[in-house]
């Protein structure tokens, strides 16, 4: 494997290490439900690509890169979607 190809694994390693820490937040807050049906879906996929990056990795002799911490700090930093609120335009009122 090229040094290019090793680098976008890493990469690829690092954001579905971010992925699974933001689902893993997110589940935290959810009720049970279809959406955390779904959430809990999408964060086993992003294990089983995290798993796949890291084997291949690993074949080649180096570590997988983990999300940067100041990335995941600023992920957490953002307010939860409850304590954001949505302007939505309202349709003219007809005369």
């Amino acid at each position: 494997m090229n040094e290019d190809t090793l680098h976008l694994l890493s990469e690829c390693a690092a954001g579905t290490d971010m992925a699974i820490r933001s689902l893993e937040d997110v589940l935290k807050n959810s009720a049970e439900g279809p959406l955390q049906k779904r959430l809990l879906d999408s964060k086993r996929q992003h294990e089983q690509l995290a798993a796949q990056a890291a084997d291949r990795l690993r074949g080649q002799g180096k570590e997988p890169k983990r999300a940067d911490p100041a990335a995941r700090a600023s992920v957490r930093r953002r307010p939860a979607p409850s304590a954001m609120t949505i302007s939505v335009p309202r349709p003219p009122r007809r005369a």
